[in-house]
């Protein structure tokens, strides 16, 4: 079964900033291998690589997929899982990485994988957060490509990635809907949506190492003081998503989407 998983890799081609963190996730992906077998898939946002992009997955034999930019990252899991389900592409599970995705440890796509394998196909996340409400940060998880595929939303707004992620019918919700486990999985444990936060050194809690992948928000609560890394906890925590900004937000979003 493991042949049978895709790895894809969001690279917007427009920007020297986005070529920066391709370089840290093929380094990265490289040094630290997943330890269970896939293959990679380069979603190339607005355009194609050149030769000198391309260059930076020497080594990787990834299979490069052009689009345009819509919907971001999130846009480029609908086309790319669309694309595996209606191609008759072999494959059970993807996991989606966004831009930003980079690993410090070997071996976590096998962690992903003995997880998959012990509770059947559903939605396992890497991160997860109470902000707003329960959500995975969809930076990285792992799915049948069918689940996004089936995303009944299109996403071409920055209203439409919210719902994807946390919204009132997210891609989370929509795993739980169908049956599917819905679990936060790090190196020590799997955890359900009620013990997100409970996870030791998960995502903005103590040093992260609990983590089998990092992105962006991760970088800031590892270079935030001390002081500054309680405030980021206690909002990934939700603690302080009873505000009227946070309540006017979630209802606005909720509001769109049915």
């Amino acid at each position: 079964m493991e042949s049978h998983r895709i790895i894809l890799y969001v690279h917007p081609v427009f920007s020297e900033d986005y070529n920066n963190v391709a370089r840290r996730f093929a380094d990265t992906y490289k040094r630290f291998p997943a330890g269970a077998s896939h293959k990679l898939w380069v979603i190339c946002n607005g355009g194609v690589l050149s030769p000198q992009q391309k260059a930076i997955y020497a080594g990787t034999n990834p299979v490069f997929m052009s689009r345009d930019n819509t919907g971001w990252d999130v846009g480029a899991f609908l086309d790319a899982c669309t694309a595996i389900v209606e191609s008759g592409v072999k494959c059970d599970m993807v996991m989606c990485c966004g831009s930003n995705t980079h690993f410090k440890r070997a071996g976590w796509l096998r962690r992903l994988s003995d997880v998959w394998d012990k509770n059947g196909p559903g939605m396992y996340g890497v991160t997860a957060s109470y902000e707003i409400r329960p959500h995975f940060n969809t930076s990285s998880f792992v799915c049948p490509p069918k689940l996004v595929a089936d995303y009944p939303f299109s996403v071409t707004c920055m209203e439409d990635r919210y719902h994807f992620e946390w919204g009132s019918r997210s891609l989370m919700r929509q795993a739980e809907s169908a049956g599917m486990p819905v679990l936060l999985v790090t190196w020590d444990g799997e955890y359900p949506v009620s013990q997100f936060r409970k996870a030791r050194n998960g995502y903005r809690n103590g040093d992260q190492s609990g983590c089998l992948a990092y992105f962006r928000h991760s970088d800031t609560y590892d270079a935030a003081p001390q002081d500054q890394r309680f405030h980021l906890a206690e909002y990934a925590d939700g603690l302080r998503s009873n505000t009227p900004e946070i309540h006017a937000l979630r209802m606005k979003i909720d509001s769109l989407y049915g």
